[in-house]
């Protein structure tokens, strides 16, 4: 169905429907991160997801790396690379990533083929504050260890896999996050690792 278009209040139209759907967009996120931990099985992958298509940051690149074996006991570090290869600082909402600790379900962990559930916290969400983002120059990395016990039971022997979704419920580029602002999901790609826990 087509609508038609007055030539002199198009302009007009358009402006107004840009502002109702920012405002549309913010609504959305800000009840979605309200209700983050208060439902059952909602999670950093859910969230993310519902809040729109998540865009593909070229600028930004991420590697995973882990011991290839590990004894029965030993700690499971999981450590995660960002690169910044653009010439603007990227603000990243560290919520629902391993680079806050373990407050949401943000990884896939895969023993012997078969999923390992995550066992960690939930949190109930108010809206981001600056304190929650993380600042990565221009061309710097940032790099960050997690314990993955913390999170999933990695204990019983068997072989692994782990790989980080790359969800983050907001990105910024060249300017620092205004509070109130529309959140940008992007989500960046991580290679999987793989492990092998003896018993």
């Amino acid at each position: 169905m087509r609508w038609p278009v007055m030539p002199r209040a198009s302009g007009s139209l358009l402006r107004v429907g840009a502002a109702v759907h920012r405002c549309a967009r913010y609504a959305i996120a800000a009840a979605a991160l309200l209700m983050l931990g208060s439902t059952p099985g909602i999670g950093g992958v859910a969230l993310a997801k519902a809040l729109a298509t998540a865009s593909m940051p070229e600028s930004l690149s991420c590697s995973a790396t882990m011991p290839a074996r590990l004894r029965s006991g030993q700690a499971a570090v999981l450590t995660l690379t960002l690169l910044n290869s653009s010439r603007q600082t990227v603000y990243l909402l560290r919520r629902n990533t391993p680079l806050e600790g373990w407050l949401a379900d943000s990884l896939v962990v895969e023993r012997d083929g078969q999923p390992v559930p995550y066992i960690g916290a939930m949190a109930k969400r108010m809206p981001p504050s600056m304190s929650e983002y993380l600042a990565l120059p221009a061309g710097k990395t940032y790099r960050f260890r997690a314990q993955l016990q913390g999170g999933y039971d990695v204990a019983v022997a068997g072989n692994y896999r782990v790989q980080w979704r790359g969800e983050l419920l907001d990105m910024v580029v060249g300017a620092r996050p205004q509070i109130g602002h529309d959140l940008s999901p992007a989500t960046v790609r991580c290679e999987p690792v793989n492990f092998v826990r003896a018993g």
